[in-house]
């Protein structure tokens, strides 16, 4: 398999455009992660927002989260007790927003993507002292 996990994504999103009136419910889970940000916002612009138009779309994101301002509804999870999950909010963007819980997720998103950073160098550094004393 040659394919790289942004073409991967590509595909599988356009089997579920597809196949757009097999069904009325769409869950996607989190499909633009393999994607730039151009490429995921192209993506949600002609494929769930135009071309899924009057399906039930349920989008779980992990990245790209400046899309959420064009989501009808947010709900966002927390792990609760014993891992479970729970509902830490559930309204619109501008709610969202207003609580401050978007710039929140920014802020988490972006530590998240620090710390990623930071152990991909370490793992090349430590690949690179490996090769070196070998």
């Amino acid at each position: 398999d040659y394919a790289s996990s942004g073409q991967r994504a590509r595909v599988n999103f356009a089997r579920v455009i597809y196949h757009r009136n097999v069904s009325d419910l769409f869950i996607c889970d989190d499909p633009f992660a393999a994607v730039d940000s151009h490429t995921g916002a192209h993506m949600f612009s002609k494929g769930i927002q135009h071309s899924m138009r009057g399906k039930t779309r349920l989008l779980v994101l992990n990245s790209h989260l400046e899309l959420l301002r064009q989501c009808d509804r947010i709900v966002m999870l927390e792990r609760g007790e014993k891992g479970v999950g729970k509902v830490a909010f559930n309204g619109s963007f501008d709610e969202l927003e207003h609580a401050g819980l978007y710039r929140l997720l920014l802020a988490q998103h972006e530590d998240h993507d620090d710390a990623k950073i930071q152990q991909e160098e370490s793992l090349a550094a430590g690949v690179a002292s490996g090769s070196a004393s070998a």
